[in-house]
């Protein structure tokens, strides 16, 4: 039910019939694989679907009553109905296919996945890092939100089981060249920032830190002036989920990586504000 609440909050499976009845209308692509899914779900719910050429009609007051209460009217996450891992992946992977596009650039690292959600699922950020997943995202004054995969957070994703197949095969075109073209970037996942902090904190030579992590030297003294790209994006989840409630202890696995991005969010502050 959590996949159908996401639909339903996505506009993708509006009431209709007086309030009485639910419509889901095939698209193409991902949309139809959002119509294939929901209409499968609303069957193992134990909804009657007919099937018309537009799409799938359901005549049920009762589970329309249920979707209008578990989406909170359409105006927020419905966080006490995502209790656990299995839930949180199918809401995550409903509001994909709804609202998530592939933009292909010059190169794969320039590839993303772009999500343009609406106000309702502005909250829904705080969702990813339960999956191990760190989007970068920005919240407009209207409420509605974009979340942004690209790099090793677009590779993380396509291994999380929350992309359809049209969403999947772009990506998974891109797969190889991302992995290729990480090794020699600078940015590196959350783990091996952390085990880098921890021994600069130990006032470590920066070639036996580079020794032990794969991290290089420049990239390490580059850390003295610059906060990690990982540990910026860990900081801002966190002070996203702390600021509406949402529990963070799975955001603690990494001290030093936090509190670094979490100083160079309150230096960037400082800064502007002069």
């Amino acid at each position: 039910m959590a996949f159908l609440t996401a639909v339903y909050t996505a506009n993708h499976a509006p009431l209709s019939g007086d309030g009485h009845q639910i419509s889901i209308f095939k698209g193409k692509g991902a949309q139809e694989e959002l119509y294939q899914e929901a209409t499968q779900a609303l069957g193992n719910a134990g909804a009657k679907v007919k099937i018309t050429k537009k799409g799938a009609v359901i005549n049920s007051t009762s589970l329309a009553d249920w979707l209008e209460k578990y989406s909170t009217r359409k105006t927020s996450v419905p966080f006490h109905l995502l209790d656990t891992e299995d839930k949180i992946k199918q809401y995550l992977r409903a509001l994909i296919m709804a609202h998530g596009t592939i933009h292909k650039g010059r190169d794969a690292i320039a590839s993303n996945m772009k999500i343009e959600a609406l106000p309702a699922f502005s909250k829904a950020v705080v969702l990813f890092p339960t999956l191990g997943l760190f989007p970068t995202f920005t919240t407009r004054k209207n409420g509605r939100v974009t979340v942004m995969f690209n790099g090793i957070e677009l590779k993380k994703l396509a291994e999380s089981g929350l992309l359809g197949e049209t969403h999947g095969k772009k990506v998974e075109e891109n797969l190889r060249e991302i992995d290729n073209m990480e090794r020699g970037r600078t940015s590196h996942g959350l783990d091996t920032v952390e085990k880098a902090l921890r021994l600069v904190q130990q006032m470590k030579d920066p070639s036996k830190i580079a020794s032990e992590t794969g991290v290089s030297e420049i990239t390490i003294r580059g850390w003295a002036h610059s906060a990690p790209t990982s540990a910026q994006r860990l900081a801002r989840h966190y002070q996203i989920a702390e600021k509406i409630g949402y529990p963070v202890d799975h955001l603690l696995k990494w001290p030093f990586a936090l509190q670094r991005g979490i100083n160079s969010i309150e230096r960037t502050k400082s800064t502007k504000k002069k």
